[in-house]
């Protein structure tokens, strides 16, 4: 029929008899192959298993650090309320409370801060307005030397022009552009 056989033979040497036992080649293979199915099954099923548990491991040891990554991301971005839960007693639930730590120093800090620049700008905004009020006066108080300046000028150049030579009428004149001048620089 074509099929094969194993066989073996073992003699019977007290009475010069052997024993033959033949069996099918299908049959002889057949419990190594179940054996070899059911391990690979195991194998896949093990492997598996492991997949599932290293999964689960990654994100119970990474979940806490990818949300101390975001609120560190927030906190760059400007939010200095970003905070942590720690999660366990560990190095990472460690950094977490570190990282609380900071962010509240960092806010108390940012507070102190504002109120400082506030206290600044109200002193700067009173200099300000001392130095308006200096400024003020001051133009004031030399306006008037340069409007008599120019007046009598003025004067010394309409009564008396015809005396004065083309050189006098000439300091004359530039003392007025002068005192124009003046007049402008200060306001």
């Amino acid at each position: 029929t074509g099929e094969q056989f194993l066989g073996a033979h073992v003699p019977i040497a007290t009475l010069g008899w052997g024993v033959v036992a033949v069996q099918p080649l299908s049959d002889a293979y057949a419990a190594p192959e179940r054996l070899g199915r059911w391990l690979l099954w195991v194998a896949l099923a093990c492997t598996a298993g492991a997949v599932v548990l290293g999964w689960q491991f990654g994100r119970t040891l990474t979940g806490p650090v990818l949300r101390l990554a975001e609120a560190t991301r927030r906190m760059a971005s400007g939010d200095l309320t970003a905070r942590v839960t720690p999660e366990s007693g560990d190095e990472v639930g460690a950094l977490a409370v570190a990282f609380n730590s900071m962010a509240e120093r960092l806010q108390e800090s940012y507070r102190d801060l504002e109120r400082r620049v506030e206290e600044r700008t109200r002193e700067l905004q009173a200099k300000t307005k001392e130095l308006e009020a200096f400024t003020y006066t001051v133009a004031h108080d030399l306006r008037a030397p340069l409007r008599g300046i120019d007046g009598f000028s003025q004067v010394l150049l309409e009564d008396y022009g015809e005396k004065v030579d083309e050189a006098g009428r000439h300091c004359l004149e530039t003392v007025r552009d002068c005192t124009k001048r003046m007049g402008t620089l200060i306001d």
